[in-house]
């Protein structure tokens, strides 16, 4: 299972995101249809894809290499706490997902005034509060995301002497 979760670590945060997005649009549209119990497998379902993801999201060894110091201390000092290898790759990162994000926040945007304009949303307090938590899982996970989807990572990080050895 872990060399599973290790080959197709971006697959399973990507299937996170879409049960996250699920769960805010699929309940309440289908789950009356469905009946009751239906509706509560759906969600549960949705609900361990979503965490399945998660772990694979917080097993990967990139995640450290993005958060593990602040880039206004690195700024600021020009000391890192990072070698070369992983500065490059949080800078690919960083780069990749800049337009990539900007992207989906343009498309959504636009998607959204749409569907205002169409008059299939009604755009209030509750509609953004149940979008918060997919977007805010897209943009944490977003870096990850890039680069175990370029560059698979292995399950567990080694070192550079284990590399050699």
């Amino acid at each position: 299972m872990t060399d599973v979760i290790a080959r197709h670590r971006a697959a399973a945060i990507l299937l996170a995101l879409a049960a996250l997005t699920a769960l805010v649009v699929v309940p309440d549209r289908t789950a009356p249809a469905w009946g009751e119990g239906a509706g509560i497998a759906v969600n549960l379902l949705l609900i361990l894809v979503a965490l399945a993801g998660a772990s694979a999201l917080l097993t990967s060894p990139y995640l450290s290499i993005l958060y593990r110091e602040a880039p206004l201390k690195r700024a600021i000092t020009g000391e890192s706490e990072l070698d070369e290898r992983e500065v490059a790759l949080r800078d690919r990162a960083a780069g990749m997902t800049y337009y990539l994000f900007a992207t989906v926040n343009l498309v959504g945007l636009a998607a959204v005034g749409l569907l205002l304009k169409a008059g299939a949303i009604v755009l209030d307090g509750d509609l953004l509060l149940r979008w918060m938590p997919p977007y805010a899982a897209f943009a944490f996970a977003l870096p990850v995301l890039t680069l175990e989807w370029f560059e698979p990572s292995s399950l567990w990080a080694r070192s550079v002497e284990e590399d050699v050895a």
